[in-house]
């Protein structure tokens, strides 16, 4: 969509719907009265976080909203009642702001039309990555870059700074994972020595910093604001892949409004002045942590009626709301059954079946239409802690070492900030309403919008998780506390209960057991039981004899296969590389009794292949994606005619092994076809003639 409306060209670009009156221009002295502003844009452990620091000595601060339309973005600028605009983002993650410089000797190329216009209106309207932001300085001349310097950052981390340097646009990229921009021109320093204390600060503490935070960035502005003449006016932190922006005013890093750029779009052009953000009439300081949990509970009910909750049903849809996907939006019947301690069970009703998690006590788990998963997180998830039916009386089991951090407005309220230990980032904190003390958000992307009563209590009813562009949202219609619920209910189901027509029609024998509750705190290494149940009936109907596997972890698909070549008097070599899989897949094996038949080797399959006598007529690879097109060499010419070579995890590892899928269907020696049993799919090469 980039350039869309064709920008690059001499006459002034108005943006439709728009009213210039206040935003007519890009002056690149607005930045600073003597020189000023530092952005930080930094991309690590899975955040892309902008920091940016606005100096100016003229208070007088404006936020425009401008929601989407006909060939542009929605955006939201940050600017100043006397014209400049200084920077925003849009909704498709990109940042844009400025550093004004001292003349740069700016010279526009002749063959090139000179753009005239707001620049930054019209890039964050126009582009949505560093890229076409490239492309258009490319394009256009820029007479901006005469007294100014722009960085630019997107949701998928990129970054660069436009600049006029050496006498010619330069876009200026970073070796580094957070790239600091402030008053100088970077691409004319040659020395390493860069002229600016506030560049030198920023520096220290990022280069310093094992991983990225908002608490990290933050820090850095801190750090780095400026006081006297050219003095910060405000702050912003930008959270690029999630679209959220937290604003602090005039050097006050203690408190902080939170926008939610999608949500505020919705609203409409609008047109606000930064500081009614954030007038505080009554003047309070921040309270304690005590104070806010204790009024948390009274809010709930009470401690005396909260602990007299021993169970809870909680019953509605889950409707998944995401305009890329096709359908755009997915409505599930939804089920939640809670127990306290810490029992807990989410059943949600899908086209394919079910789908759920929960806690039983002692162990977590997931299961999806291909497996059941133990997953320790789901003890003490923030779902989790959603679903508890006593939950606010043990907040600190949740979440530890709770500390109180500042108050914040979101959507008109205002919160207080109470920061957790341990956690990720993004979803360590804990919003409380100021005035209600009910809990209002876990974390940036988890909104609780309403609360039901039942016996005295308030319960969760509509719960909005924000995620990849779109949301997911439980809206319980009925809520039943204190009601009896079956202790299994909470039990780890077995693959059998789950999946009972993988099972079917199988005789009964010691392996049986096994491949129904298949011992294993790792299960997603091992194949889906549907996978399992194809490989055992497709060796039983072709008769095969001598099977090799690559890649047994702890036996899970060896257990299948060995059964039925147990059932056609064949043998099976498995060869596992990691000891400690390797020892579990042997004593399964044994538990099994198919000793006599599965041979469990721990080696590296291509020292020990070589080593192995003869030929084979079924061949199974599923150890490291990108090495199946060599065992594939290794192995061709030694499976007979008639025989099978299967390769699993070709479907959700296709990008990791091309050069296998290239080779087994251009090879005019093989039969392939691909199933699609699971989601993580199987290629089944049936050799016609030698190679």
């Amino acid at each position: 969509m980039a350039f869309a409306s064709g920008p690059a060209n001499s006459s002034p670009q108005v943006d439709q719907g728009l009213d210039h009156a206040n935003l007519q221009r890009f002056d690149p002295q607005g930045f600073s009265d003597s020189f000023g502003c530092t952005i930080v844009m930094a991309a690590r452990n899975g955040l892309v976080l902008v920091g940016n620091n606005e100096d100016r000595n003229h208070p007088k601060t404006i936020i425009t909203f401008v929601p989407a339309s006909s060939g542009y973005y929605g955006r939201v600028v940050f600017g100043f009642d006397d014209g400049p605009v200084q920077g925003g983002m849009n909704d498709q993650g990109l940042f844009i702001d400025g550093n004004a410089l001292a003349p740069t000797g700016w010279k526009p190329d002749p063959g090139k039309p000179t753009f005239r216009g707001s620049v930054v209106m019209v890039l964050l309207g126009t582009c949505a990555t560093c890229e076409d932001v490239k492309a258009f300085f490319e394009k256009s001349n820029v007479p901006a870059l005469e007294r100014a310097r722009l960085p630019v950052a997107d949701r998928s981390g990129a970054s660069m700074v436009v600049e006029y340097g050496q006498d010619r646009v330069q876009f200026v990229r970073s070796s580094t994972w957070y790239p600091i921009a402030t008053n100088f021109v970077m691409s004319n320093i040659r020395d390493g020595s860069y002229p600016c204390w506030r560049y030198q600060a920023a520096d220290k503490i990022l280069s310093e910093a094992k991983e990225l935070s908002r608490d990290l960035i933050r820090d850095v502005l801190e750090k780095t604001h400026q006081e006297g003449g050219s003095l910060t006016v405000y702050s912003n932190i930008y959270d690029l892949k999630n679209g959220m922006i937290r604003l602090y005013n005039l050097r006050d890093f203690k408190k902080a409004v939170v926008f939610d750029l999608a949500e505020e779009l919705k609203k409409g052009q609008r047109r606000i002045e930064l500081p009614t953000l954030f007038r505080d009439e009554d003047g309070e300081s921040l309270p304690s942590l005590d104070s806010i949990l204790k009024k948390y509970i009274e809010a709930i009910g009470g401690k005396e009626a909260i602990e007299k909750i021993r169970t809870r049903r909680l019953t509605g849809e889950l409707t998944h709301d995401f305009p890329g996907q096709n359908p755009p939006k997915t409505i599930l019947p939804a089920e939640v059954l809670t127990a306290a301690p810490d029992k807990w069970r989410l059943i949600l009703k899908t086209a394919g079946g079910l789908q759920q998690m929960g806690f039983d006590g002692e162990r977590g788990w997931t299961q999806d239409a291909d497996r059941i998963l133990t997953d320790s997180r789901q003890g003490r998830s923030r779902l989790a802690y959603l679903f508890h039916p006593q939950g606010a009386l043990r907040l600190n089991a949740f979440f530890p070492q709770l500390v109180i951090k500042e108050s914040v407005q979101f959507n008109g309220r205002k919160e207080y900030a109470v920061k957790a230990a341990g956690l990720r980032e993004g979803q360590d904190t804990l919003y409380f309403d100021a005035e209600m003390g009910l809990l209002n958000r876990l974390g940036d992307d988890i909104v609780v919008e309403s609360y039901r009563p039942v016996m005295g209590v308030l319960h969760p009813a509509r719960v909005v998780i924000a995620r990849g562009g779109g949301t997911s949202t439980y809206d319980f219609k009925e809520v039943a506390a204190n009601i009896a619920i079956e202790e299994k209910r909470f039990a780890i189901p077995t693959l059998d209960e789950v999946f009972s027509d993988v099972f079917e029609g199988l005789p009964d024998s010691k392996v049986l057991p096994l491949l129904k509750d298949f011992p294993s705190g790792h299960e997603d290494m091992n194949i889906p039981c549907r996978d399992g149940r194809f490989l055992y009936d497709f060796i039983l109907r072709k008769g095969y004899k001598r099977g090799l596997e690559i890649g047994s972890f702890t036996g899970y698909s060896t257990l299948w296969m060995g059964w039925a070549f147990e059932k056609t008097g064949g043998k099976l070599i498995g060869i596992e590389i990691d000891s400690g899989p390797g020892e579990k897949a042997r004593r399964n094996i044994l538990s099994a009794e198919l000793e006599g038949v599965v041979d469990v080797r721990i080696a590296d399959a291509f020292e020990e292949i070589p080593q192995i006598k003869g030929e084979f007529d079924f061949v199974f690879i599923d150890a490291r994606k990108p090495d199946y097109a060599k065992f594939l060499s290794l192995l061709r010419d030694r499976v007979v005619t008639g025989g099978a070579i299967i390769g699993h995890n070709v479907t959700n590892y296709a990008r990791d092994m091309r050069d296998y899928l290239a080779a087994i269907q251009n090879d005019p020696g093989l039969e392939t076809k691909f199933e699609a049993l699971s989601a993580e799919g199987m290629s089944v090469s049936i050799v016609r003639a030698p190679k």
